[in-house]
C-alpha cells in the first residue's frame, strides 16, 4: 500500500433534447435518470416488427409490449410507430435452429416488404428494426444477429421475456436508448462541446477506438478479430460506426488497420463535410511489452492511411493512447469524505503521480461508480502525442466522454470509443461461432470466401526421388460482411 495524491474531476453537464422539460443534467456519483427528459436526436422507426421465441408469450402480451415500448420511445423523443408493420410473429424454441431461423426471418422480411410497399405506394422502404423476445439466453443469439445483419440487412433488439412481462418504465427506457442508437439517433451529448472544452479541438477531430479479441483458450487455430470504430459527427462525438476484420491466430497487432482507417475516414468526411485535422486513437488490449511494436507498425499504418487518402501534404496531428484494464492497481480512499456508500473511490478520481511512469504520459482514472466489489481504475498510457495535450485537457476529455455512452444513463469505466470497438469485435466473434466455430481450413479447400495468409515453406529431402514436401498454409476464415445500411448505424450496441 502506498499513499498517493489524487484529484477529483467534476462531472460534465449533459444536454438532452429541447422537447423535454429538463434539457441539462449534472450527474451525481456517475449516474442520472431520464425523468422529464428526451434524447438529443431521436431516430425514426416507421416500420418495425416483433418476433417471440417464448411459448408463454402470447399475442395479447405481444400487442401490449408493442404499445408500451412505442409509447416509451415517443415519450423520449424517438418517433416510433405504435403498431408493427406485420402481426407479432410467434415461434417455438426448437425453431431457433439455424436453417429454420433463417427461413422464418426471411419470411418476416418478405411479408414486411410487401406490406410496406402497399402502404407507401411503391416507395423504396424496408423493415428498419426487428425486436426479438427470448425466454432465456440462447446460443442461437449469434445466428440471429448474423442472419439479420449480414444477410438480410436489419438491425435487431433482443430482450428477455421475464423483463418484458414486468413492463417497467426503466427497462423500456433502456431498450429505447439502444433502439435509438441502432436507428441513427443520438441519446445524449455534452453541454460544452469539444471545441469549447479544449483548444486542441479548434479543428475537426476524428476519434478512433480499436480492439482485438482472441479465440477462447481451447481454440488453437481460430482467427483473432480486430475492430476499429470512429465518430462520424462533429463538433460532438456521439455517433460511431465500426469496421471489423479477421486476422492471424492470436495476433495482437491490427494487420488491416490502414484499410479500416481509410474507410472510416471517408465516412467521417462524407457525414461531416469536413476533413479531420486532429486524430485521437484509443487502443485497447495492448500490454506494455507490445508498446514498441504498436508504435512501429500501427502508428505508421495510421499515417500511411492519411497519406493515401489525403496526399503527402495531408498530415493530421495524431494522439495515440493505450487503454488498459487488466492490471493489479487498486485505489482506496484515505478518508470518509472521498468514498461512496460501497467504500469505493468516487467517479472522477485521477492519479498521475507516484505510481505512474516517471517520464512518460500516463494516468489512472476511475470514471465510473463501483456497483459491486472494488472499483478498478483504467490506466491510460499515451504513446504518441502530436497535439501537445496537457494532463488536464486529456484527462478531462476522457472523463467527459465516459458520460456519453449510448446504452445507459451511467458513466462507464472505459472511454466509449474503446468500449464500442470491444462490442464490435465481440459481435463479429458471434458471427464466426454461429457458423460452426472459428476453426480454420487448409489451403486447397476450394472455398472462395477464404483469404489466405502466406507462410514460409521449408524443403526437405523425401524418399528415393529426392522430392520436397511443403507444409500447408492455414487460412483465415473471412468474416461475413455486414450489410451497408447496418454498417451506417451503431448496430453493435
Amino acid at each position: 500500500m502506498t499513499l498517493v495524491n489524487a484529484r477529483l474531476l467534476p462531472p460534465p453537464r449533459l444536454r438532452y433534447g429541447d422537447q423535454g422539460k429538463i434539457t441539462e443534467i449534472t450527474p451525481k456519483l456517475g449516474a442520472w435518470n431520464l425523468l422529464n427528459s428526451c434524447v438529443v436526436e431521436g431516430g425514426s422507426v416507421a416500420y418495425w416488427g416483433l418476433i417471440s421465441f417464448d411459448q408463454d408469450f402470447d399475442r395479447y402480451m405481444a400487442n401490449d409490449f408493442v404499445l408500451n415500448l412505442s409509447r416509451r420511445c415517443n415519450e423520449l423523443g424517438i418517433r416510433m410507430a405504435e403498431q408493427t408493420i406485420i402481426r407479432p410473429f410467434l415461434c417455438k424454441w426448437e425453431d431457433l435452429e439455424s436453417p429454420k431461423l433463417e427461413k422464418y426471418l426471411r419470411l418476416i422480411h418478405e411479408q414486411a416488404s410487401e406490406a410496406i410497399h402497399n402502404i407507401s405506394g411503391g416507395q423504396r422502404s424496408q423493415l428498419q428494426l426487428l425486436v426479438c423476445v427470448m425466454a432465456d439466453k440462447h446460443p442461437a443469439y449469434g445466428d440471429l444477429k448474423r442472419i439479420c445483419e449480414t444477410q438480410i440487412g436489419i438491425v435487431t433488439q433482443c430482450c428477455l421475456s421475464k423483463h418484458v412481462k414486468q413492463r417497467r418504465s426503466q427497462y423500456l427506457a433502456n431498450l429505447a436508448l439502444k433502439v435509438n442508437a441502432k436507428v441513427g439517433g443520438r441519446n445524449v451529448t455534452l453541454a460544452v462541446e469539444l471545441p469549447r472544452m479544449c483548444s486542441v479541438f479548434d479543428k475537426p477531430t476524428i476519434i478512433f477506438g480499436a480492439d482485438v479479441t482472441h479465440p477462447s483458450p481451447g481454440d488453437d487455430a481460430g482467427p483473432s478479430i480486430a475492430a476499429v470504430v470512429a465518430n462520424v459527427d462533429w463538433p460532438s462525438a456521439n455517433k460511431y460506426i465500426a469496421r471489423v476484420r479477421a486476422q492471424a491466430h492470436r495476433e495482437e497487432i491490427i494487420e488491416n488497420l490502414q484499410e479500416m482507417v481509410e474507410e472510416l475516414w471517408h465516412e467521417f468526411c462524407e457525414k461531416t463535410e469536413s476533413r479531420p485535422e486532429r486524430v485521437i486513437m484509443f487502443r485497447d488490449g495492448v500490454s506494455e511489452g507490445q508498446f514498441d511494436e504498436v508504435l512501429q507498425r500501427e502508428v505508421v499504418a495510421l499515417k500511411d492511411a492519411f497519406e493515401k487518402v489525403g496526399g503527402r501534404d495531408y498530415k493530421p496531428l495524431i494522439t495515440w493512447a493505450v487503454v488498459q484494464k487488466r492490471h493489479h492497481t487498486r485505489l482506496f480512499p484515505a478518508d470518509a469524505e472521498h468514498k461512496d456508500k460501497n467504500n469505493n473511490i468516487l467517479p472522477g478520481t485521477v492519479v498521475d503521480s507516484t505510481i505512474t511512469h516517471p517520464r512518460e504520459f500516463d494516468f489512472f482514472l476511475c470514471s465510473h461508480a463501483g456497483i459491486q466489489g472494488t472499483s478498478r481504475p483504467t490506466h491510460y498510457h499515451v504513446l504518441w502525442d502530436e497535439n501537445d495535450f496537457n494532463s488536464d485537457d486529456l484527462q478531462g476529455l476522457v472523463y467527459n466522454l465516459c458520460y456519453t455512452y449510448a446504452r445507459c444513463t451511467r458513466s462507464v469505466s472505459v472511454v466509449p470509443p474503446a468500449y464500442y470497438a470491444h462490442l464490435a469485435a465481440y459481435r463479429a466473434r458471434l458471427y464466426l461461432d454461429s457458423l460452426g466455430g472459428s476453426d480454420t481450413s487448409m489451403r486447397g479447400s476450394g472455398s472462395d470466401s477464404l483469404s489466405f495468409r502466406g507462410m514460409r515453406f521449408g524443403s526437405s529431402s523425401g524418399g528415393a526421388g529426392g522430392g520436397s514436401s511443403r507444409a500447408s498454409a492455414p487460412t483465415i476464415r473471412a468474416l461475413p460482411r455486414v450489410q451497408r445500411n447496418v454498417q451506417e448505424v451503431m448496430y453493435f450496441c
